[in-house]
Order: structure tokens, then sequence, then C-alpha cells
């Protein structure tokens, strides 16, 4: 309201008011404390009338003997879930054990997956290659089979302050398209394999640092 009153902005005190209050009774509410304390979340209650804060403590505390079992702790942990270390008030020692269990396959199943994209992309990386080769191939053989366009044309030689008659040779037209698609396929290329290199590398820095982790959960 203070900040609506500096810039004069026509605003209905009341219904802000209002909405205000409606929304600080939903957040303070024993049911949103529960959901927080399901879904693993530490509770956040400095906004809340010092009244209401033992029946919000409970709620939550109801929500985390759900969220604190060891069956939910492996689910969290196979499914790459983050654990809040909210659970010191129950059997944390066995929850943490499940959660690193859990943990352990997830992390497993991410490295094999990469190891899956980093031999599809050695075998698009082959593939690659081979275009590359023939259309480098193609090039040459371009090359050396030059097709060029001979003019004749009057130059002024200001040393000797007459005009000669020089003969030039330029790539035909049909020649020159063909060397420029040909060179860009192949630029095109080298830009795929670059890309895909870059991805192989970001993959194997990724599983080296899970199998860092993995041997930290021994």
């Amino acid at each position: 309201l203070i900040k609506c009153r500096q810039v004069e902005a026509e605003v209905n005190e009341a219904e802000v008011l209002r909405g205000h209050q409606e929304g600080l009774a939903q957040y303070c509410s024993p049911e949103r404390a529960n959901n927080v304390g399901r879904r693993g979340l530490k509770l956040d209650i400095s906004i809340c009338s010092e009244e209401t804060i033992s029946d919000l403590i409970e709620s939550h505390r109801k929500g985390l003997e759900f969220y604190c079992t060891t069956a939910n702790a492996f689910r969290l942990g196979s499914e790459g879930k983050s654990y809040n270390r909210v659970c010191g008030e129950f059997d944390e020692e066995a929850f943490l054990a499940e959660y690193r269990r859990g943990r352990k396959i997830y992390l497993q199943n991410q490295i094999s997956e990469r190891e899956r994209w980093i031999l599809s992309i050695d075998r698009q990386l082959i593939s690659l290659e081979s275009d590359r080769a023939q259309l480098t191939n193609q090039l040459m053989s371009l090359s050396a089979r030059p097709n060029y366009t001979v003019t004749t044309e009057r130059e002024y030689d200001p040393r000797t302050k007459t005009y000669k008659e020089v003969v030039k040779a330029q790539e035909s037209d049909q020649q020159r398209r063909e060397r420029e698609g040909l060179e860009r396929r192949i630029s095109d290329i080298t830009s795929q394999m670059s890309r895909a290199r870059q991805d192989q590398m970001s993959y194997r820095e990724q599983i080296h640092r899970m199998n860092q982790e993995l041997r930290s959960l021994d």
C-alpha cells in the first residue's frame, strides 16, 4: 500500500487489506503446513501469528511422518530427488540408508544412459566423417578438372602509356557454384562433428562426477 500511495495509484485499500488477510490465512493454515511436511520441505512461519505457531509445527510434523519413511526415501533416491535434511526427529539413519541405496540406482541408470549417448555419437561421427571424406574427394576432383572462361581485356599501362590486351581466365559460374556448394556442405559437416564432440565431452564429465558421487555413497 505504501508504494501504491507513493505513485498515487488508485487502489481500494479495503480490498487490498482483505486480499492480504486471506493470503496470510492460507499461508499460515495447518493444511499448508502439513503439505509442506509431506513434500519434505522446511516450514517458514516467520510471518504467522504466535497463536498459530504450535498448531502449524504439529501439522508440519505429521506431514514429515508421511515423508520420512524408508519406502519414500528409496523412491526419492531412485528418482534423483534431493533431500533437505528434515527427518532429524525420526529415524534419519534408516532413511538415509534407503535414500543412498535408491540414489545409487539412479546414478547407475544415468551413467548407463550417457554411455549409450556417447556410443550413439561415435556412430554419428563415423557417418559424418565418411560423408565429409566423399565431399572432399568431390572437391579435389572438381579442382583437378578446371573449367574456366577465357576473356580478353584491354588494360592501360601507365608505364608505357599504351593499351595492351590481357588474357584472363576466370572460373566458370557453374564450377564456382559447385565448388561453393561442396565447401559449404563440408563446413556444415565439420560444425556438426565439433558440436557432437563437445556433447561427448560434456557427457564424459557428467559420468565422471556421477562416478565420484557413487564412490562417496559406499
